[in-house]
């Protein structure tokens, strides 16, 4: 009967394991603790096994030689043997440091020349030199010491003056091309004269006003004669059915289908070759009510008058007096804006001879 090494509370009880045939008892260790024998064990993924293990081991061996490496030197340096070595591309070589170290001596040399004059200023030895090009030369400074003493001089002459004036001696003088003269300037007050003559005469009579005395006139090419504007009167006036007998009538009527919102011509008298004509008398207009219309009697193209008719019956009359010569168009035209009439009427009345 075995020994029992454990407080008992209550009952005490068997634990039994099945291995798949039969129960049997469990068993513990010493401690009391379940005792499990591991027969066989798959690692899991990625778990280490003795191969990777021993990897790891010697690169450990070689962190652990590279520590006492350093140890054996110092904490920061490392005891390198190099068998051999290749440098790379662009690395510094002997000779390349040989040059560096006479360029460090040249540095060094000029930095001495300058510590035995000044921290400034270099000793330099001058054995030949040549002028670069465009400097100034002996002869060149020889003329600008000239223009010097010029500008020197003037300076004491403007000095023996007035700060701001300068003593000049003219010995001769030409007058430039176009500079007045003597004679122009006595033309100039002749002129002068003229025009204070006609102030005065300005003055003398008003502000805006001239007196001008008329000795002698001669008209214009086709101006009115006194004889002429005796005709004129005479046939206007004293014998008015004079101009509506035979040939020296002029009597001209014409009818236009509407052009809405354009200027159309209606009627149009031509003076025949050595003619005058007198154009006395015309109206444009329409016969229909509610329109708006406007009228006009033209001269070679040229508006003499006119005006404009609102509602109806629209006719524009007008009498004027109208001097056409030979060959001169006279036409009365229309332009009719709105409304729904169907002619345009026109005439022109009045004499030649």
């Amino acid at each position: 009967m075995p020994d029992i090494k454990a407080e008992i509370a209550g009952a005490i009880l068997s634990l039994l394991g099945y291995d798949g045939t039969d129960f049997r008892n469990l068993k513990v260790d010493a401690d009391g603790h379940l005792q499990i024998d591991a027969l066989s064990a798959a690692l899991p993924p990625d778990a280490a096994t003795e191969t990777t293990l021993a990897d790891v081991y010697t690169v450990l061996q070689t962190i652990d030689n590279l520590v006492n490496a350093l140890v054996s030197v110092g904490t920061d340096h490392l005891l390198v043997e190099v068998d051999g070595s290749t440098l790379p591309a662009g690395a510094a070589t002997a000779a390349n440091q040989a040059t560096e170290i006479t360029q460090l001596t040249n540095i060094a040399n000029l930095r001495a020349a300058l510590n035995s004059i000044g921290t400034d200023e270099l000793l330099t030895i001058v054995q030949s030199s040549a002028l670069p090009n465009g400097a100034a030369t002996g002869a060149k400074q020889d003329t600008m010491i000239t223009a010097l003493q010029i500008i020197d001089n003037l300076a004491n002459a403007l000095g023996s003056v007035n700060a701001d004036d300068l003593q000049v001696d003219v010995k001769t003088s030409a007058l430039p091309s176009g500079a007045a003269t003597s004679a122009n300037q006595s033309t100039m007050i002749t002129a002068l004269q003229l025009i204070d003559d006609l102030r005065n005469a300005l003055g003398s009579v008003n502000a805006d006003d001239l007196q001008v005395d008329v000795k002698t006139s001669a008209l214009p090419s086709g101006a009115a004669t006194e004889t002429t504007l005796d005709n004129l009167y005479d046939h206007t006036i004293i014998d008015p059915d004079w101009r509506y007998q035979g040939d020296n009538l002029v009597n001209v009527f014409g009818s236009v289908a509407v052009n809405s919102a354009t200027w159309t011509t209606l009627c149009s008298y031509t003076v025949p070759s050595g003619k005058t004509a007198y154009i006395v008398g015309w109206s444009a207009g329409l016969y229909c009510a509610n329109q708006m219309f406007s009228g006009l009697l033209e001269l070679d193209s040229v508006a003499q008058c006119g005006g404009d008719c609102y509602n109806a019956p629209l006719i524009y009359q007008g009498t004027t007096i109208i001097k056409a010569t030979q060959n001169q168009v006279v036409r009365v035209r229309g332009y009719h804006s709105a409304g729904d009439a169907k002619f345009m009427k026109g005439w022109i009345n009045g004499w030649v001879q």
